[in-house]
């Protein structure tokens, strides 16, 4: 996803050459991916609600849904990252399914946010929208995000692939877990 910088305007003005939703088609295009990267985000966190679940209790998931109540996705994605590497300690090998997991987790809150939180309303022609003001040493900078249809989709893409990621582990931590026969 292509970002760009513009030095903060005052009053928080986009001097844009700004698409009109009703008649610019691509605009419209990439509005209707918002629902799709919510939704993929939405499997996506369901998916880990149930992993930390089956983590803390195989039998039922009402103590893991106690533990996590109230619990913001990044919150369980550090919390499933401790249960992880608690079991890995305790077993022989590397988990390569485990490899970048969490790490894709948390890059797609961030792209759910981006997109969620973008000023929709601010988008230019090229499809940059104004998604957040930047403080730091340089002074403030707005910065916008070229959300268009490409972008969403690889968006919803990667979420995609997290989640099968987040399926391979479930499926190799059960591995790990089952009685081995004595050799």
């Amino acid at each position: 996803m292509k970002k760009r910088l513009e030095p903060f305007q005052q009053y928080l003005e986009h001097d844009l050459e700004t698409a009109d939703a009703h008649s610019n088609s691509t605009l419209v295009e990439t509005l209707m991916h918002i629902g799709l990267v919510v939704w993929r985000f939405n499997a996506l966190e369901r998916s880990l609600d149930h992993a930390i679940c089956i983590g803390i209790n195989d039998r039922t998931d009402a103590v893991g849904l106690i533990v996590i109540h109230g619990m913001q996705y990044a919150q369980k994605v550090e919390l499933y990252r401790r249960m992880c590497e608690d079991l890995h300690g305790a077993v022989p090998g590397a988990v390569p399914s485990f490899t970048g997991l969490i790490d894709a987790l948390k890059a797609a809150a961030t792209h759910r946010n981006l997109v969620v939180h973008a000023d929709w309303t601010n988008s230019d022609v090229e499809g940059y929208t104004f998604t957040k003001v930047q403080i730091k040493n340089g002074g403030m900078m707005q910065e916008y995000a070229q959300l268009t249809v490409e972008s969403m989709e690889k968006v919803c893409n990667e979420m995609t692939a997290t989640l099968e990621q987040l399926h391979a582990y479930l499926t190799e931590r059960d591995e790990l877990l089952s009685p081995r026969p004595p050799a």
